[in-house]
């Protein structure tokens, strides 16, 4: 899952809109006195840390590495980002992790007279002039962080991939939207190239992946009459180890659907294994927080395989289809689409040609 970055004027709930982020996900966050202790408390002092958070020039100061503290702190940032996923509030943090493919970044504004009224609603006993000269001062000191780092300015709407108004919206509304595009980010293959972007749709039109158990063929053909892309057992979750570290338990899913951040998982060869594969579920949501998984039973299978006849489709008796799955992503792709899976995941195995049909194995 992706870094978040919430940059935010004082009175336009940003705060608060991190915060429930971060419990709704279940993540970390860092404001900027946490994450000048995080990443950077082995090269710099107590009074280093203490000037960092007050001065954006003193970033531009050299450290015991060699560079400075604004080129560490962006470099450990990008390094934490690969593996890892939190809310970034503040210092920044959009323009430290900048084009990161695992990091996103959203604006938190509101007009200065309702961001004046909140202010001041609480802080009992405080008068306008003296909020209107906070917030004032609140606004240049992060205008001049963005300045002074990197020359830009931090109400550019072009640097963040979210602008959102909370005079217009309320913070749940902020917090479910920020969360879809969080959601959505975690399976989405990276389109900033357009061009490589249509070389795998094409190669997925051109891919037909064979499958081990004859009954993931119609189920496949479902989502391709639905246009829905998947991927067919992208990846091998481990759920139980031995003391030596060896995986006793793990768990393959069938199909994983990028566009829904979904796994499905068949229970209709032998259900003497339903069981087995429930219990397999409860695990991976256990220990892969924000990895959804869930079951397909006989009931839904059948349901679904009736709408495939009730739309016309046709598969030749042996169940194995008249024409290629044309929504199933390759191997390659697979890769591309998993470059921002859930915490824990790993890309996909590399495989030089489709897997040979063989005898159903519980996974």
């Amino acid at each position: 899952m992706p870094v978040m970055t919430i940059t935010y004027q004082r009175g336009a709930f940003g705060q608060e809109i991190a915060r429930r982020l971060a419990l709704k996900f279940g993540i970390p966050i860092f404001d900027r006195n946490e994450a000048m202790n995080y990443f950077l408390a082995d090269v710099a002092t107590p009074n280093d840390i203490k000037m960092l958070n007050e001065s954006p020039k003193y970033f531009l100061n050299e450290c015991s590495e060699g560079i400075t503290f604004r080129d560490l702190l962006a470099e450990r940032l990008a390094k934490y980002a690969d593996n890892n996923n939190a809310v970034m509030l503040g210092f920044s943090a959009h323009l430290l992790l900048g084009s990161h493919p695992h990091a996103i970044h959203f604006y938190i504004t509101a007009p200065i007279q309702v961001r004046e009224q909140r202010f001041q609603s609480e802080r009992a006993g405080m008068s306008m002039g003296e909020v209107r000269e906070r917030l004032t001062r609140s606004d240049r000191k992060s205008r001049r962080y963005s300045l002074v780092l990197y020359g830009e300015e931090e109400q550019d709407p072009f640097l963040y991939h979210v602008t959102l108004n909370t005079s217009k919206i309320t913070v749940d509304a902020a917090v479910n939207l920020i969360s879809e595009v969080y959601t959505d980010h975690t399976a989405r293959e990276f389109l900033f190239n357009s061009t490589e972007e249509s070389r795998r749709v094409r190669r997925r039109e051109e891919f037909s992946t064979i499958m081990k158990d004859p009954s993931e063929i119609p189920f496949a053909k479902v989502l391709d009459m639905y246009q829905i892309r998947w991927i067919y057992e992208p990846k091998t979750f481990p759920l139980e180890m031995d003391e030596k570290g060896n995986v006793t338990l793990a768990f393959s899913p069938d199909f994983y659907l990028p566009d829904y951040n979904l796994y499905l998982e068949l229970t209709v060869m032998d259900q003497r294994y339903t069981g087995t594969k429930k219990k397999k579920a409860r695990l991976l949501n256990e220990l892969y927080p924000g990895t959804n998984i869930q079951v397909i039973f006989q009931r839904d299978y059948d349901h679904l395989i009736r709408s495939l006849s009730t739309a016309g489709e046709m598969m030749s008796d042996n169940g194995l289809p008249n024409k290629p799955l044309n929504n199933s992503i390759s191997s390659d792709d697979a890769g591309e689409d998993w470059a921002n899976a859930p915490e824990g995941a790993s890309a996909p195995e590399e495989t030089s040609a489709p897997k040979e049909a063989s005898a159903p194995e519980e996974t």
